[in-house]
């Protein structure tokens, strides 16, 4: 369940990249289009963010531990995803800032008329912008954030296993300080129902511990 959720959770980052890049250049928002964009940008997000879990899960079944395989991943897919965001990003910048040749004139009088403007960027630039602020900074993201979501998913599915029962329960670390919230209503739940709850000690220094009382 973790795996889908870093994902999806991947697109709302990509969005606060959007609204940034937005904020900064002080352009004006543009609600249907910019609605549009984050539906297009949420697709090459979501198989950026995708192409790295697998790539990882796939170099922890050759055996490599759990930090370096998430590591390696970033490594070695850092050319795929770069390449997909500048793809993307060269390919949206003429309709981003109006490029237009008049074809008809260039073929019958050789005479191109190229200006920058005119109606088609009111309709189709926010729509481009949006994309392009998106991919910069989920550039950074993919190969920053979803492999720490995916350390902090594996390494958070045994302690909290012993700790409540189920390991599902470590979907709740991408909750940030709600996560310590959480987790104390767990522990005072666990304690008004008298059942034994783990405070993180080891089976063998638990086995210690019991040995020496």
């Amino acid at each position: 369940m973790s795996k889908p959720f870093i994902v999806i959770t991947e697109i709302f980052f990509s969005v606060i990249g959007v609204l940034l890049g937005y904020a900064i250049t002080g352009m004006t928002i543009a609600t249907i289009m910019l609605l549009v964009g984050i539906v297009g940008l949420a697709g090459i997000v979501i198989k950026n963010g995708i192409l790295i879990i697998e790539f990882t899960d796939e170099l922890r079944g050759r055996g490599m531990r759990t930090r370096e395989a998430a590591i390696q991943a970033g490594k070695i897919r850092i050319i795929p995803v770069l390449l997909t965001a500048v793809a993307t990003i060269l390919g949206l910048l003429p309709l981003a800032i109006g490029f237009n040749i008049d074809f008809a004139g260039l073929f019958s009088h050789l005479r191109p008329n190229i200006f920058f403007g005119g109606d088609s960027v009111v309709f189709w630039g926010p729509l481009s912008w949006t994309i392009i602020f998106g991919l910069l900074f989920s550039f950074f993201l993919t190969l920053v954030m979803v492999p720490s979501m995916y350390l902090i998913a594996e390494r958070l599915k045994r302690p909290m296993g012993q700790f409540y029962g189920t390991r599902f329960i470590a979907l709740l670390g991408f909750a940030g300080p709600f996560f310590f919230i959480f987790v104390g209503i767990m522990y005072g739940v666990r304690r008004l129902q008298g059942k034994k709850v783990w405070m993180g000690q080891l089976k063998e220094a638990a086995k210690e511990t019991e040995k020496e009382s």
